[in-house]
């Protein structure tokens, strides 16, 4: 039978564990890949390629339909590690509809990244699940 402070002693373990692998920045080629956003207006696709680029597309509900493109960087701001995504126009509800460098929050639950432009209201793109080899 496990006792007290051994029970303790398992807690503040893997409270450590946790907190460590939340802190820890993420290697830039993680951020690769097709993300998707979906929302009252509609869906919006953003890929980020290996080289720096990105290809951003909104199809709107109402028949809009958008690509754009432009360039990428992983930053660390503040504490934080941050993806700054250049001349990026999301059509989020609420968001101007205008180019402008976002600095987006990455998130990984799960083993997919959720990368936020606003936490609240909860906006943020999914990265679709890849094969992996």
């Amino acid at each position: 039978m496990i006792g007290t402070a051994q029970l303790r002693c398992v807690f503040a373990f893997l409270l450590a564990l946790t907190c460590a692998s939340c802190n820890r920045d993420l290697p830039r080629s993680r951020f690769v890949g097709t993300y998707e956003a979906q929302h009252e207006k509609g869906m919006e696709t953003l890929t980020l390629d290996s080289d720096g680029s990105y290809k951003h597309h909104f199809k709107g509900e109402l028949g809009m339909d958008v690509t754009s493109a432009g360039s990428w960087e992983v930053a660390r701001v503040g504490s934080k590690q941050r993806l700054v995504v250049h001349d990026l126009t999301p059509h989020f509800p609420g968001r101007p509809d205008a180019a402008s460098n976002y600095l987006l929050e990455p998130h990984e639950d799960y083993g997919l990244l959720r990368l936020y432009v606003s936490r609240q209201p909860r906006q943020f793109y999914l990265e679709l699940e890849q094969k992996r080899k």
